[in-house]
């Protein structure tokens, strides 16, 4: 195990509890039936806040992301229905980069976000891409309107997003 301080691992559900008590002796906390995560008491800036680097890091296969992401469903639009490119596009410019200034290395996007509208204009703001910067995406949801979030996990509509991202 190469834990270092301030990073989280994912310890796999086949590890007991037991197990990992034995293992993991500075204590782990279940998120979820198929995460837990290493316990880490310093977790505080200099000044004794809560920092974004000091919430650790997930390790996911050969990725490093820290656990604080950035999710992109409203960049594309100052309304509420998630529809069309963003109505302030310099604002929401200045926003993902603020993220990324602030040490955020995940974004969290779907092709059905504007729809088609939240990955074009992420790509457009930052590439090229930082170095470490994971951007996550999804795919299954068609969005015939602007009210509509429909379903459809048909392999040619989920094939798409990850062949155009």
């Amino acid at each position: 195990m190469n834990w270092k301080p301030g990073q989280d691992v994912i310890i796999p559900t086949s590890v007991s509890d037991e197990e990992a008590k034995k293992k993991y002796t500075q204590g782990f906390k279940t998120h979820k039936p198929y995460l837990r995560t290493l316990h880490n008491p310093n977790r505080v800036d200099e000044e004794g806040q809560a920092s974004r680097a000091a919430a650790g890091t997930l390790q996911l296969g050969e990725l490093t992301v820290r656990r604080m992401g950035f999710g992109a469903m409203r960049v594309t639009t100052d309304g509420s229905d998630i529809w069309g490119p963003p109505g302030r596009s310099r604002t929401a410019k200045l926003l993902l980069h603020r993220a990324l200034d602030l040490g955020i290395n995940f974004l969290d996007t779907a092709d059905s976000y504007g729809p088609h509208a939240s990955e074009s204009f992420i790509a457009e703001t930052l590439y090229p891409y930082p170095e470490g910067l994971v951007i996550g995406t999804k795919g299954g949801i068609v969005r015939p309107s602007r009210r509509s979030w429909d379903p459809d996990g048909r392999p040619s509509s989920c094939a798409g997003p990850w062949t155009e991202a």
